[in-house]
């Protein structure tokens, strides 16, 4: 944890240091919340109340499903990371701006955030493909793409999403094709309530790293 001090003169081994450390705690941490945990348990609660009135039964997610949806909570959580957390905690230097010390951050987090998805087989996963252009009646049509990928979804959130409310309709859609394709009207909602668990998560290891936000009125 870095004090007030140290955070007014960020270098690039600093700078490095922490984005590297915060790539590495990501994985452990989503573990250790359980958000996934509590998203698949979550959808087979409601499922199962709504598919024991027909008597069937609730999709099995597999091995591939929860990495998918691991993949997808970490991605959003290195936009928030980016978008967030950095720009508010890194103070500028004398050397450079405020916006050059966050692209460099931002760089090194992106790129330590890859081989630790990597190392751990997230980026194996293949895609879910999905038209849902004709609505609910219509029935959802799906297949299995290429691998994910985290420079794909950042560039989604961080450039081709306008604002936050796109951000967010970005991650829900992502998270409910991840959840169950088939059910994905239903799993939309769901995704929704996930959102706020992932902020808390960001700015808990932000916290770690950075020390208390001082522009939030944390105390150091």
């Amino acid at each position: 944890m870095r004090s007030p001090e140290e955070a007014s003169n960020w270098s690039d081994s600093i700078l490095t240091e922490s984005a590297m450390r915060l790539a590495q705690l990501l994985l452990p941490a989503i573990a250790q919340t359980r958000i996934v945990d509590h998203l698949l348990s979550t959808y087979g609660e409601v499922n199962r109340r709504v598919l024991s009135q027909m008597e069937m039964l609730p999709r099995a997610q597999s091995v591939e499903d929860m990495r998918r949806l691991v993949f997808e909570v970490a991605a959003f959580a290195t936009f928030l990371l980016a978008l967030n957390e950095a720009p508010d905690r890194i103070l500028p230097d004398g050397g450079d701006t405020h916006r050059e010390r966050v692209r460099f951050f931002n760089g090194v987090l992106f790129l330590e955030m890859r081989r630790v998805l990597q190392d751990a087989g997230m980026l194996e996963v293949r895609e879910v493909i999905m038209d849902i252009s004709g609505g609910p009646a219509a029935g959802i049509k799906y297949d299995l793409g290429g691998p994910v990928s985290l420079e794909q979804r950042l560039d989604e959130y961080m450039r081709r999403c306008r604002g936050w409310d796109s951000a967010l309709a970005s991650f829900t859609f992502h998270v409910a094709r991840a959840l169950d394709v088939e059910e994905y009207f239903a799993t939309e909602l769901l995704a929704m309530q996930f959102v706020e668990p992932i902020i808390d998560l960001t700015r808990q290891m932000a916290d770690r790293v950075f020390g208390p936000c001082l522009r939030r009125g944390g105390s150091a």
